[in-house]
């Protein structure tokens, strides 16, 4: 038995498992590669058909407490080019390209932001509008 790592042609883990040594090469789909080893899809990509450990995000976020009126705002500013934000584990992602997120809103309460940008780190952090 072999262990695997499936991924994309940007480097992306997409999977990984284990199988017997004849079948390693039969577990990408096309437009997928394949390499013997172990990974982790979470906090690793592949560069160069080596696994490689994903980079923190430099973001900087000016405030976590806002007004919840629709005008009083949390900005975070370093977002890498694209960006994909996710709020309250929504699966829509609101699309970044500008670097920066401005995030208001007109409800009270406790918002969960997720930032996805591979090949970074996810990062998370917490919104609370009064």
């Amino acid at each position: 038995m072999k262990n695997y790592i499936v991924y994309n042609t940007q480097g992306e883990i997409l999977r990984t498992g284990y199988c017997p040594d004849e079948m390693v090469d039969i577990q990408a789909q096309v437009g997928e590669l394949v390499i013997e080893g172990i990974a982790n899809d979470v906090t690793q990509y592949m560069l160069n058909d080596t696994t490689t450990d994903k980079s923190v995000m430099s973001l900087s976020t000016d405030k976590i407490t806002i007004t919840a009126n629709g005008i009083d705002a949390s900005i975070t500013t370093g977002l890498p080019n694209p960006s994909y934000i996710y709020i309250n584990g929504i699966r829509q992602a609101i699309v970044i390209i500008d670097g920066v997120l401005e995030f208001t809103v007109n409800t009270p309460g406790i918002y969960k932001i997720r930032i996805e940008s591979f090949p970074y780190l996810d990062y998370e952090f917490e919104v609370t509008a009064t």
